[in-house]
Protein backbone atom coordinates (compact mmCIF):
# COMPACT_ATOMS: atom_id res chain seq x y z
CA UNK A 1 0.00 0.00 0.00
CA UNK A 2 1.73 3.29 -1.12
CA UNK A 3 1.16 6.24 1.88
CA UNK A 4 -0.90 9.34 1.29
CA UNK A 5 0.69 12.45 -0.07
CA UNK A 6 4.21 10.29 -0.45
CA UNK A 7 4.71 10.53 -3.95
CA UNK A 8 7.00 13.04 -5.89
CA UNK A 9 6.32 12.21 -9.47
CA UNK A 10 4.23 10.05 -11.76
CA UNK A 11 4.73 8.92 -15.58
CA UNK A 12 2.61 7.52 -17.99
CA UNK A 13 3.33 7.31 -21.54
CA UNK A 14 1.41 5.79 -24.91
CA UNK A 15 -0.80 3.39 -22.01
CA UNK A 16 -3.40 5.54 -20.81
CA UNK A 17 -4.26 6.69 -24.47
CA UNK A 18 -6.26 3.62 -25.03
CA UNK A 19 -8.55 3.60 -21.79
CA UNK A 20 -12.18 5.72 -21.51
CA UNK A 21 -12.40 8.88 -19.83
CA UNK A 22 -14.05 6.88 -16.60
CA UNK A 23 -10.97 5.34 -16.39
CA UNK A 24 -8.82 8.48 -16.60
CA UNK A 25 -10.94 10.72 -13.88
CA UNK A 26 -10.54 7.34 -11.67
CA UNK A 27 -6.66 7.31 -11.63
CA UNK A 28 -6.58 11.11 -10.91
CA UNK A 29 -8.94 10.72 -8.11
CA UNK A 30 -6.17 8.32 -6.38
CA UNK A 31 -3.28 10.26 -7.54
CA UNK A 32 -4.33 12.65 -5.71
CA UNK A 33 -4.31 11.11 -2.39
CA UNK A 34 -1.02 9.72 -3.19
CA UNK A 35 0.62 12.97 -4.69
CA UNK A 36 2.57 14.94 -2.73
CA UNK A 37 1.25 19.14 -2.34
CA UNK A 38 4.26 20.01 -4.29
CA UNK A 39 4.22 16.79 -6.65
CA UNK A 40 3.81 16.51 -10.09
CA UNK A 41 3.08 13.85 -12.92
CA UNK A 42 2.87 13.41 -16.75
CA UNK A 43 0.32 11.89 -18.59
CA UNK A 44 0.20 10.84 -22.46
CA UNK A 45 -3.95 10.29 -22.81
CA UNK A 46 -6.03 10.51 -25.72
CA UNK A 47 -7.26 13.69 -27.64
CA UNK A 48 -9.15 11.84 -30.31
CA UNK A 49 -12.87 13.07 -28.79
CA UNK A 50 -11.91 16.48 -29.95
CA UNK A 51 -12.52 15.42 -33.58
CA UNK A 52 -15.78 13.01 -32.63
CA UNK A 53 -18.45 15.35 -34.25
CA UNK A 54 -16.87 15.15 -37.63
CA UNK A 55 -18.45 13.39 -40.40
CA UNK A 56 -16.18 10.51 -40.54
CA UNK A 57 -16.35 9.53 -36.98
CA UNK A 58 -20.00 9.22 -37.27
CA UNK A 59 -19.40 6.94 -39.86
CA UNK A 60 -20.89 2.88 -38.60
CA UNK A 61 -17.41 1.00 -38.07
CA UNK A 62 -17.54 -1.26 -40.84
CA UNK A 63 -17.51 1.94 -42.84
CA UNK A 64 -15.19 3.11 -41.36
CA UNK A 65 -12.47 0.42 -41.11
CA UNK A 66 -12.81 0.16 -44.99
CA UNK A 67 -12.17 3.90 -45.77
CA UNK A 68 -9.05 3.23 -43.48
CA UNK A 69 -8.02 0.57 -45.16
CA UNK A 70 -8.01 2.32 -48.38
CA UNK A 71 -6.34 4.96 -46.59
CA UNK A 72 -9.23 7.93 -47.43
CA UNK A 73 -9.54 7.92 -43.49
CA UNK A 74 -6.13 8.30 -41.07
CA UNK A 75 -6.17 5.71 -38.90
CA UNK A 76 -7.13 6.18 -34.81
CA UNK A 77 -4.44 3.65 -33.29
CA UNK A 78 -7.05 2.55 -30.76
CA UNK A 79 -7.15 5.59 -29.11
CA UNK A 80 -10.14 6.58 -27.06
CA UNK A 81 -12.95 7.64 -28.94
CA UNK A 82 -14.29 9.36 -25.82
CA UNK A 83 -11.10 11.49 -24.18
CA UNK A 84 -9.90 15.19 -24.58
CA UNK A 85 -7.75 17.31 -23.46
CA UNK A 86 -10.45 19.86 -21.73
CA UNK A 87 -11.98 16.55 -20.25
CA UNK A 88 -8.83 15.76 -18.65
CA UNK A 89 -8.10 19.60 -17.67
CA UNK A 90 -12.12 19.42 -15.94
CA UNK A 91 -10.64 16.67 -14.35
CA UNK A 92 -7.87 18.63 -12.84
CA UNK A 93 -9.83 20.96 -11.60
CA UNK A 94 -12.91 18.36 -10.17
CA UNK A 95 -9.85 16.62 -8.17
CA UNK A 96 -7.83 19.22 -6.69
CA UNK A 97 -5.10 19.30 -8.92
CA UNK A 98 -3.69 22.23 -11.28
CA UNK A 99 -2.87 21.75 -15.45
CA UNK A 100 0.30 23.42 -15.75
CA UNK A 101 0.11 23.02 -19.54
CA UNK A 102 -0.69 20.75 -22.34
CA UNK A 103 0.49 19.83 -25.80
CA UNK A 104 -1.65 18.26 -28.39
CA UNK A 105 0.53 16.92 -30.95
CA UNK A 106 -0.17 14.36 -33.83
CA UNK A 107 0.21 10.57 -34.26
CA UNK A 108 1.45 8.76 -37.50
CA UNK A 109 -0.79 11.49 -38.81
CA UNK A 110 -2.19 14.73 -39.37
CA UNK A 111 -4.68 15.08 -36.54
CA UNK A 112 -3.62 16.18 -33.01
CA UNK A 113 -5.11 12.70 -31.58
CA UNK A 114 -2.65 12.63 -28.34
CA UNK A 115 -1.95 15.24 -25.47
CA UNK A 116 0.65 14.95 -23.61
CA UNK A 117 -0.65 16.48 -19.74
CA UNK A 118 1.59 18.25 -17.04
CA UNK A 119 -0.20 18.61 -14.00
CA UNK A 120 0.69 18.90 -10.31
CA UNK A 121 -0.35 19.14 -6.83
CA UNK A 122 -2.59 21.88 -4.76
CA UNK A 123 0.60 23.04 -3.50
CA UNK A 124 2.54 23.97 -6.84
CA UNK A 125 3.03 27.68 -7.35
CA UNK A 126 1.59 28.18 -10.98
CA UNK A 127 0.99 32.02 -12.28
CA UNK A 128 -1.59 32.11 -14.69
CA UNK A 129 -3.87 29.60 -16.89
CA UNK A 130 -1.59 26.27 -18.45
CA UNK A 131 -0.80 26.79 -21.76
CA UNK A 132 -1.89 24.49 -24.58
CA UNK A 133 0.17 23.86 -27.46
CA UNK A 134 -0.92 22.41 -29.96
CA UNK A 135 1.87 20.57 -32.57
CA UNK A 136 1.43 19.32 -35.60
CA UNK A 137 4.91 18.63 -36.32
CA UNK A 138 6.15 15.94 -33.56
CA UNK A 139 5.94 13.01 -35.19
CA UNK A 140 8.88 14.66 -37.68
CA UNK A 141 10.87 15.94 -34.70
CA UNK A 142 10.75 12.55 -33.38
CA UNK A 143 11.67 11.41 -36.37
CA UNK A 144 14.70 13.65 -36.06
CA UNK A 145 15.80 12.81 -32.88
CA UNK A 146 15.96 9.42 -33.91
CA UNK A 147 17.74 10.50 -37.08
CA UNK A 148 20.48 12.04 -34.58
CA UNK A 149 20.34 9.26 -32.32
CA UNK A 150 21.73 6.89 -34.83
CA UNK A 151 24.14 9.07 -36.21
CA UNK A 152 25.54 9.22 -32.91
CA UNK A 153 25.51 5.38 -32.55
CA UNK A 154 27.31 4.95 -35.60
CA UNK A 155 29.94 7.66 -34.82
CA UNK A 156 30.52 6.08 -31.71
CA UNK A 157 31.01 2.39 -33.68
CA UNK A 158 33.42 4.04 -35.88
CA UNK A 159 35.46 5.55 -33.43
CA UNK A 160 35.52 1.98 -31.57
CA UNK A 161 36.60 0.51 -35.09
CA UNK A 162 39.43 2.95 -35.50
CA UNK A 163 40.26 2.66 -32.12
CA UNK A 164 41.13 -0.81 -32.49
CA UNK A 165 42.62 -1.25 -35.80
CA UNK A 166 45.50 1.29 -34.14
CA UNK A 167 45.61 -0.77 -30.87
CA UNK A 168 46.16 -3.41 -33.10
CA UNK A 169 48.94 -1.88 -35.71
CA UNK A 170 50.79 -0.70 -32.63
CA UNK A 171 50.66 -3.88 -30.93
CA UNK A 172 52.00 -5.80 -33.81
CA UNK A 173 55.13 -3.67 -34.29
CA UNK A 174 56.05 -3.42 -31.25
CA UNK A 175 56.29 -7.53 -31.35
CA UNK A 176 58.17 -7.06 -34.41
CA UNK A 177 61.05 -5.06 -33.29
CA UNK A 178 60.97 -7.80 -30.07
CA UNK A 179 62.20 -10.43 -32.63
CA UNK A 180 58.71 -11.70 -32.08
CA UNK A 181 58.54 -15.23 -34.00
CA UNK A 182 56.01 -15.78 -31.55
CA UNK A 183 52.35 -15.25 -32.65
CA UNK A 184 49.87 -12.05 -31.45
CA UNK A 185 47.38 -12.70 -30.03
CA UNK A 186 44.54 -9.98 -29.44
CA UNK A 187 41.95 -10.44 -26.19
CA UNK A 188 39.40 -7.43 -27.16
CA UNK A 189 36.86 -5.91 -24.02
CA UNK A 190 34.54 -4.07 -25.58
CA UNK A 191 33.09 -1.35 -23.16
CA UNK A 192 33.92 1.87 -23.97
CA UNK A 193 37.43 1.06 -24.95
CA UNK A 194 39.25 -1.99 -26.52
CA UNK A 195 42.26 -3.29 -25.34
CA UNK A 196 44.91 -5.39 -26.86
CA UNK A 197 47.27 -7.90 -25.24
CA UNK A 198 50.22 -9.27 -26.97
CA UNK A 199 51.61 -12.75 -25.94
CA UNK A 200 55.54 -11.99 -26.04
CA UNK A 201 58.28 -11.69 -23.20
CA UNK A 202 56.42 -8.09 -22.14
CA UNK A 203 52.63 -7.28 -22.43
CA UNK A 204 51.60 -4.40 -24.12
CA UNK A 205 47.97 -2.12 -23.64
CA UNK A 206 46.95 -0.40 -26.62
CA UNK A 207 44.06 2.20 -25.86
Amino acid sequence: MIPDKSIDFVFSFDSLVHVSREIVETYLGQLTEKLKDDGAGFIHHSNLGEYAPSIAERLPRRARKLLTKTKILEQDHQRARDMTAELFRSFCAAHGLKCVCQELVNWRGRRLIDCFTTFAGAGFQQTGAGDVLRNANFMREAQLIAIGRKRTAEAKVAKLELRWRCAKTSCSRRCDRRRSALACTYTLTCTLHFQARCKCKRTCRCK
